[in-house]
């Protein structure tokens, strides 16, 4: 296992011992990206990034509970932001979201292209800032080491953050 100090950088590796990348303590280095990509690195969520998830989504299903409003679940999403989501609606409105923005086209992401789109996404969420389980990390992480990784089309999405049709491949 990689040991890392305060910079993450690899200060010892034993013969025979298997290369990790820890996860969500922090931004990957472009070398661990590289690594996760193509394999050579083994992706495994950091001690605390668990927990932070855990936290994070444990609020939003208090907030869900209460009837809050949350965006994309309880609400539209984009300009449509103030349309109520009915409670029995919202299982199709995540299904219909990634259907709206799957609509990629262009080139067809490589492997190893795929595969840092799933590692960046993984760090993004590990961080435990999205309000997700666990639980979606575990399953990144298992498309990484299973290299089941989804054709992801290379253009296609005109948003502010330009990674809805990309994402919604994932």
């Amino acid at each position: 296992m990689w040991k890392f100090g305060r910079d993450r950088r690899m200060l010892d590796l034993e013969p025979g011992e298997e290369r990790v990348c820890a996860i969500g303590d922090g931004p990957l280095r472009i070398d661990e990206i590289i690594g996760l990509a193509n394999g050579t690195l083994r992706p495994a969520l950091a001690s605390g990034a668990r927990d932070r998830m855990k936290r994070s989504a444990d609020i939003l299903s208090g907030l869900h509970a209460q009837g809050g409003d949350i965006y994309g679940v309880t609400t539209s999403v984009g300009a449509s932001v103030g349309t109520q989501i009915p409670p029995e609606h919202a299982s199709r409105l995540s299904l219909n979201v990634m259907r709206m923005h799957g609509v990629g086209t262009g080139r067809v992401l490589d492997d190893v292209e795929s595969a840092a789109v799933i590692a960046t996404r993984l760090s993004s969420l590990a961080q435990g800032y999205s309000g997700i389980r666990p639980e979606i990390a575990d399953r990144l992480i298992e498309l990484l080491e299973a290299r089941a990784l989804p054709r992801i089309p290379s253009e296609g999405s005109v948003g502010a953050s330009g990674d809805l049709t990309p994402l919604s491949y994932i």
